[in-house]
């Protein structure tokens, strides 16, 4: 793979951490609170900037097809098992260490004896912290990669846009229509559903020539379009009836454009063919420590310190909190990084 490619994907690993942290910057205060309380006019800015960034978690799935997909390069089972090893030992960590915090929150010391044991019941039963789904997610994928990889060598490209419109279709628009409509059509969900149609997609990205990249100004347009539809509906929702009922969260449909768009943005922008500055390598380096930490940061500030972006002007309070828990996180994740052994699984 040239290098210039190299250098774009981790322009696009450093955009879409900082877009993941954003994410719960949003959507915090949201989910543990009321409109009422939180008030129609604040929820909508909270809406609009959880939509702006919602494609973040499908890109770095994206990525991970895009690398890990292409038949010419070889992964071999000892790497794969390395990945998987290395997965499950900070799913197993950093899910140990969030489940106990929250057993803390919820219960106090009582029975502090049992607070671990209860921890990694917790994490074998995915009840950790949200952004660990990620985790499990990854793990999947990396166990079917050898399968997906031998499936790449044999298909042709239109054979994968046919898969992929299927995969759309009963992954996307069939839920959608049972949450719009009420009904209860059947979905036949395929191998890793939604992730597995990002993981492929990010492998159909990396084909020269492939139609998205050669019609990206109608991906621009789609993923625009998009993003108004469902900043629209979630405030008319709010507005008209004070209705929120995460719809949002549940509009996945409206996702696939946007995160083509932004990938494909930062896949032939010329700009972003040039070599790194250091601080650029820096977040991409901490990016998956960036993700696995800021929560950490989220939920004392919240918490603990009682604050959150409506405590003061909401932009105001959005952009505040959103340059602490990125430095806290990035300084954590870059202390973590130079200390031997845990440097291998983060």
């Amino acid at each position: 793979m040239p290098v210039n490619k190299l250098n774009c994907i981790d322009r696009l690993r450093v955009f879409a951490t900082f877009a993941v942290v954003m994410i719960h910057i949003c959507m915090t205060e949201v989910e543990n609170s009321t409109i009422n309380n939180i008030g129609i006019c604040n929820y909508i800015i909270y809406s609009i900037g959880y939509n702006l960034v919602r494609w973040a978690v499908p890109v770095f799935i994206m990525i991970s097809g895009f690398l890990l997909l292409q038949p010419s390069k070889e992964i071999s089972n000892r790497k794969l098992r390395h990945y998987i090893i290395r997965m499950a030992l900070t799913l197993l960590i950093f899910g140990t260490i969030y489940a106990t915090m929250e057993i803390v929150f919820d219960s106090g010391l009582e029975q502090w004896q049992l607070l671990i044991p209860k921890a990694i019941i917790r994490v074998l039963q995915m009840k950790s912290w949200d952004h660990l789904w990620y985790l499990y997610c990854l793990i999947g994928l990396y166990i079917m990669t050898p399968f997906a990889k031998a499936a790449m060598k044999s298909i042709h490209e239109n054979q994968l846009k046919t898969l992929l419109l299927v995969l759309y279709f009963l992954d996307f628009i069939i839920p959608a229509l049972n949450m719009m409509t009420g009904m209860r059509l059947s979905t036949f969900y395929i191998a890793a559903n939604q992730y597995f149609f990002y993981y492929l997609l990010g492998y159909y990205l990396s084909l020269k020539d492939n139609c998205i990249v050669k019609n990206q100004k109608l991906v621009y347009v789609f993923a625009a379009c998009s993003f108004i539809i469902i900043s629209l509906w979630d405030a008319i929702k709010v507005y008209l009836y004070s209705d929120y009922s995460h719809w949002i969260r549940k509009a996945n449909f409206m996702i696939p454009p946007m995160a083509v768009a932004i990938f494909v943005f930062f896949l032939v922008n010329k700009s972003f063919n040039k070599p790194e500055a250091k601080w650029l390598k820096s977040i991409s380096r901490c990016s998956f420590g960036i993700y696995l930490i800021h929560p950490f940061y989220v939920n004392i500030i919240y918490k603990v310190l009682h604050f959150t972006p409506t405590s003061v002007p909401i932009v105001l309070g959005i952009v505040v909190l959103f340059a602490v828990v990125f430095a806290a996180a990035w300084f954590s994740s870059w202390i973590i990084v130079k200390i031997p052994g845990i440097n291998k699984i983060i």
